[in-house]
C-alpha cells in the first residue's frame, strides 16, 4: 500500500489487511505486510532483518497499523520528534499535524480541507489512548 488517505468518513474503518509500519533509517516510513516482533533489538547487527550493508544502519519496527487514524498519530508522534501522543497537548499535536499536511509524505495524505476533522480526530484519539492506558487525567497539558 502505497497511500492511506484521510478522511473523515473513513479514518476508522479497518484497511485491508494490517499493515506493520517501519520507519527507514534514511527518512520516511514504509509498510510490511508481516508481523515485525518492535520489542526485538538487533542493534545493527547482521542479525538484523532491516540492517543496511551500505551504511550500517537500520531502519526501525514502529508497530502495527489497522486504521487511517493509527497511521496519523504515528506520523504526528514522529513530527513531534517521538513523543507519545498522549503526553501531547492540542497546540503540540496541531502544529505536528499542520507540519504533516504542508509537508506531506509518501505515507498519508491529509487535504487542507480535512485538517480540522483530522486535529479534532486526533484529539479524541489521544483522549481514548489515555483511558486505555490507565484512566490519566483527561485535561489537556
Amino acid at each position: 500500500m502505497d497511500k492511506i488517505i484521510f478522511k473523515k468518513e473513513t479514518m476508522n474503518e479497518q484497511l485491508p489487511e494490517t499493515l506493520y509500519a517501519v520507519e527507514s533509517h534514511m527518512g520516511g516510513i514504509y509498510f510490511e505486510d508481516v508481523d515485525l516482533d518492535v520489542d526485538d533489538d538487533y542493534s545493527c547487527s547482521a542479525d538484523d532483518p532491516y540492517y543496511c550493508e551500505m551504511c550500517g544502519g537500520s531502519d526501525w519496527p514502529l508497530g502495527p497499523i489497522d486504521t487511517p487514524l493509527e497511521l496519523l498519530a504515528l506520523l504526528v508522534e514522529r513530527y513531534d520528534y517521538r513523543e507519545d501522543i498522549r503526553k501531547m497537548s492540542d497546540e503540540d499535536i496541531a502544529k505536528s499535524l499542520e507540519r504533516l499536511v504542508v509537508e506531506g509524505g509518501e505515507e498519508i495524505v491529509v487535504d487542507i480541507s480535512d485538517y480540522d476533522d483530522a486535529l479534532q480526530a486526533l484529539i479524541e484519539y489521544r483522549e481514548s489512548e489515555k483511558q486505555n492506558a490507565g484512566g490519566e487525567s483527561l485535561k489537556n497539558s
